[in-house]
């Protein structure tokens, strides 16, 4: 049987209990919501953070200008490298990297913590953006793709919009952003691992 038309007809098929039911989707889902979580925790505070360990607005808003630069390498570089290795592999190992880039800001006392977390994040922010559609691609095609896209999306995002509040509380309750930059760390890593984990999973229903 020709695999491809196999996963099309499945896509096409699938409804919302259907996907619940297939443990790779609801794997990758996780690891997506960790991940967006805790990425939208660092991009809503990392200028605040970088000011009170000294540093003036204007110079960390400029590096956070850069990351965002820095993002456009990523999204070309990335693709190429799912092809080669496989998009599960790549994107669990830049997830490590943006969870290196937010270990950074742990201290981020020095120019170049401050400096190495921008370039870092950027690089590998830009490259995650393009491989969920090609995971997801990869194990879902046809009218459904758009349908199962959507719904892990929605999903996604409600969860990740805690990200913010969550760090906004750990750094007034403690009085600092550290213990809150380490647990974001830790989700990335998590969800590296989730990640790794869906790609070996076959597709169940």
């Amino acid at each position: 049987a020709n695999p491809v038309r196999m996963t099309s007809q499945a896509a096409d098929s699938m409804t919302l209990p259907t996907l619940v039911r297939d443990r790779r989707f609801v794997l990758y889902t996780v690891a997506m919501m960790l991940s967006l979580l805790a990425v939208q925790g660092v991009i809503a505070h990392r200028v605040a953070r970088f000011e009170e360990t000294g540093f003036p607005v204007t110079t960390v808003a400029l590096w956070a200008a850069v990351a965002s630069a820095m993002s456009l390498p990523g999204r070309w570089i990335a693709p190429r490298l799912a092809v080669r290795f496989g998009a599960t592999r790549v994107q669990a190992l830049i997830a490590a990297i943006v969870a290196a880039s937010v270990l950074l800001m742990v201290d981020g006392t020095s120019q170049s913590q401050m400096i190495s977390h921008f370039f870092l994040f950027g690089l590998a922010f830009g490259a995650m953006v393009p491989l969920r559609a090609m995971v997801m691609g990869g194990w879902f095609s046809g009218p459904g793709y758009g349908r199962i896209m959507g719904t892990q999306w929605t999903a996604v995002v409600l969860v990740a919009a805690a990200g913010p509040f969550l760090v906004g509380t750990i750094r007034d309750t403690t009085g600092d952003y550290s213990m809150s930059f380490y647990l974001l760390a830790a989700v990335l890593f998590a969800a590296a691992f989730v990640i790794a984990v869906s790609g070996r999973r076959e597709l169940t229903h």
